[in-house]
This record gives structure tokens, sequence and C-alpha cells, in this order.
């Protein structure tokens, strides 16, 4: 697996500064297995991965008439 920096956001509006100043370049990773199986297998190739686990403010779940939003 090639080398990655390791980005914790401290909320959710830093998100979309963290990828505007990577490019297209960082993977958002909010705890899913899969994101690295396809790290491990050469599939993705991120140069940052953005840990968003940490980002209070995204980690609810909650239902509403239009469904459940995790």
């Amino acid at each position: 697996m090639k080398e990655f920096q390791y980005i914790y956001p401290k909320n959710s509006q830093s998100v979309p500064l963290i990828l505007g100043e990577y490019n297209g370049k960082a993977l958002l990773y909010a705890g899913g297995t899969d994101a690295l199986a396809r790290m491990k297998e050469g599939i993705n190739r991120p140069e940052q991965v953005v840990n968003l686990k940490a980002v209070e403010e995204l980690n609810y779940i909650k239902e509403d008439s239009d469904g459940l939003n995790i």
C-alpha cells in the first residue's frame, strides 16, 4: 500500500477546504472497511486520507419523513 498523509478535520466546514487544497487526491474515510481494502489492492491510491469519524456534527443517525439519514 502506498504511503499517505492522515488528516483529521476539526469540523464539517473544514472538509471542503481540505478537499479543495488536495485537488482530488484525498480519500474521505468514515470507518468503511471497503476503503482500506481498495487501498490495499491498489484500486485507490490517495495521497491523503481524510478521517471523518472525528467530526462530531457528522456523527448521527436521524429518521425523518424522507427516511433514515446516517
